[in-house]
C-alpha cells in the first residue's frame, strides 16, 4: 500500500491556526490536539483534558473556537475539508468508530464524490440519520479492515468497496476498483479476500463485486489509467498469451510504449481516452508514431471506453489467430 501523509495540518495552515491562536485563552494541550487532528477536536476530548462545557461556550462565544456542529470544535485558520469533516463524524460517535462507505472510498482517492453527510462505520448504537453524518451499524468487524489514513481511522478500501456496493451500479464499482488498483492501494487479492469474509449480507452487493472481481486479474499490475487497466483485466482474463503491460519498442532510434503488447506475436494495443484527439499536435504525433510501430512489424488494434469487453477479446484473438498462423 502507498506511503500517505504524515498526520498533521499542511505545515502553511499549521502556521496560520497557531497565529489565529495567539493571545486566546484555549488551552495549550487542547490546541495540540486539535493541530494533529486536522484543526478539529470533540467535546469527549476536551472533558477529558479538564476544559468544562462551560468553558467550551465561552471560547465559541469569543470567536476563539468554531463550532460547525453540536459538539464539534474547529480552531481558528483550520478548514473544514473533507477529511476534516469525515475525522469529526468518526469522533464524534461513540468508539469504536471509522470513516467508511462512500466517504471512505472518496478519502482513498476513487472517482466517487464525498458526500454531504460523511458514513461512520460503528458496532454501537442504532443507526444515525437524524444526526449530521450517517452511522451505520455492523457486525462484521475485523481489525484487518480497519487502518489510517493520515490520521484519520478508516476502513480499508477493499472494505470500503464492499460497503458502498449497494449504493453504485456495476460500472461505478469497476471504476472505483481500477482507480484504486491504479493508485497502489489495493490490489485484486486484497478485494478478493475481503469478499471472501462476507456471506450474504444486507445493504452489500455481493454479488456485484464478484461480477467486478471476475473481470479483474490476479497479474493485473497498477496503470496510470483506470480505462488501461480495465482492457489489460479483461485480456488477462481471456488468458490468451503472454501479455506485457507498458511493453517497450525502440524503432529509428525513438522509444516509443505500448499500453499493451502481445510482443511474441507483434501485437500492440493502445487505449485511448477522451483525452486521445486532444488538439492537432497529438493528433500528428500519433499517426507518426503508429506508422513507425507499424513499419517495425506490429500490428496495433485501438480500442476506446465504449469497446465493449466481448469486443475486446474477439478482436485480440482474431488478430493473434493471424499473426500465429503465418509463416
Amino acid at each position: 500500500m502507498r506511503g500517505v501523509p504524515a498526520n498533521h495540518l499542511h505545515c502553511k495552515r499549521t502556521v496560520t491556526v497557531i497565529r489565529h491562536c495567539r493571545g486566546m485563552t484555549i488551552p495549550k494541550p487542547l490546541i495540540e490536539l486539535a493541530l494533529i487532528q486536522r484543526g478539529v477536536f470533540v467535546r469527549r476530548q476536551a472533558r477529558k483534558m479538564g476544559v468544562s462545557d462551560h468553558e467550551l461556550r465561552r471560547l465559541v462565544a469569543q470567536n476563539a473556537l468554531l463550532s460547525p456542529y453540536l459538539g464539534v470544535y474547529l480552531l481558528l485558520g483550520a478548514r473544514l475539508d473533507n477529511c476534516a469533516h469525515a475525522l469529526a463524524a468518526a469522533l464524534s460517535t461513540s468508539p469504536p468508530a471509522v470513516v467508511s462507505h462512500q466517504s471512505a472510498l472518496s478519502i482513498w482517492g476513487a472517482p466517487t464524490p464525498f458526500p454531504q453527510r460523511p458514513d461512520i462505520l460503528t458496532m454501537e448504537g442504532r443507526p444515525q440519520r437524524d444526526a449530521w453524518f450517517d452511522a451505520h451499524r455492523t457486525r462484521v468487524w475485523r481489525l484487518g479492515d480497519i487502518t489510517e489514513f493520515d490520521g484519520i481511522p478508516i476502513t480499508t478500501p477493499a472494505r470500503s468497496v464492499i460497503d458502498s456496493s449497494a449504493a453504485l451500479s456495476t460500472e461505478e464499482v469497476a471504476r472505483c476498483v481500477d482507480e484504486l488498483i491504479r493508485l497502489r492501494v489495493m490490489t485484486v487479492d486484497d478485494l478478493a479476500i475481503t469478499l471472501g469474509r462476507f456471506k450474504v449480507s444486507r445493504g452489500r452487493a455481493l454479488a456485484r463485486v464478484g461480477e467486478v472481481l471476475g473481470m479483474r486479474h490476479p497479474d493485473l499490475a497498477p496503470s496510470d489509467s483506470a480505462l488501461e487497466t480495465s482492457v489489460a483485466s479483461v485480456l488477462l482474463g481471456a488468458d490468451l498469451g503472454r501479455l506485457v503491460q507498458q511493453h517497450p519498442v525502440r524503432v529509428g532510434g525513438k522509444s516509443y510504449r505500448l499500453d499493451l503488447a502481445y510482443p511474441d506475436e507483434k501485437i500492440g494495443i493502445e487505449v485511448d481516452g477522451r483525452e486521445f484527439h486532444s488538439g492537432r499536435r497529438v493528433f500528428d504525433s500519433d499517426r507518426e508514431r503508429q506508422n513507425a510501430l507499424t513499419l517495425a512489424g506490429y500490428l496495433i488494434l485501438r480500442f476506446t471506453a465504449t469497446t465493449t469487453p466481448d469486443t475486446i477479446v474477439a478482436a485480440t484473438k482474431s488478430a493473434l489467430r493471424m499473426r500465429r498462423s503465418e509463416p
